[in-house]
């Protein structure tokens, strides 16, 4: 899945893609996988971070570590590598939108190659009726907004998920 934020480079990796989930409900588990190509030889075998955190940057999950467990250094240039995540959703996580984002470092050093890149969003809820809502307008609320799963151009459409609750008994269509 492609959702118009690709490629991003980082360093000598590239993202093509990524397939995450883009709602969900704490205590679920999230599962993805990033599409990842070296672009350049690299002598060094460097680290992926990758975090999904809220405005105010608390972490919901975080990986660190080798993609899939392989050295950087061993991948072909060019070719394809699938990188597969799953991350449980704590019980207990807030309702709301988090940043997926991605990045390459060099472990020795900390020091971050290329972008800090935003890969897509999470949308969590609790599951009740209770959710915090993005946005109020009155008879109905607005809990969670996913962004496009494709890239679109100019004359295409792209669809955006909306997830709403209705807090009262709606008698009108709008």
């Amino acid at each position: 899945v492609d959702n118009g934020y690709y490629p991003q480079h980082m360093g000598e990796i590239r993202l093509g893609a990524q397939t995450f989930s883009t709602m969900t409900t704490a205590g679920e588990t999230v599962r993805g996988t990033l599409y990842l190509q070296r672009s350049a030889p690299t002598e060094t075998d460097l680290n992926l971070l990758l975090r999904a955190i809220d405005v105010d940057g608390n972490e919901l999950f975080r990986f660190d570590g080798w993609p899939f467990g392989s050295a950087t250094s061993s991948w072909e240039s060019e070719a394809l590598w699938q990188d597969g995540h799953a991350f449980a959703i704590p019980a207990d996580a807030l309702s709301g939108n988090y940043r997926l984002e991605a990045s390459f470092y060099d472990p020795a050093t900390f020091e971050t190659l290329g972008d800090i890149a935003t890969i897509g969003w999470i949308a969590v809820t609790d599951g009740t009726e209770g959710n915090v809502p993005i946005a109020d307008f009155g008879e109905i609320a607005l809990l969670a907004v996913s962004p496009p799963t494709i890239v679109a151009q100019p004359g295409e459409e792209a669809a955006v998920t909306l997830l709403w609750r209705a807090n009262a008994s709606i008698d009108a269509n709008y």
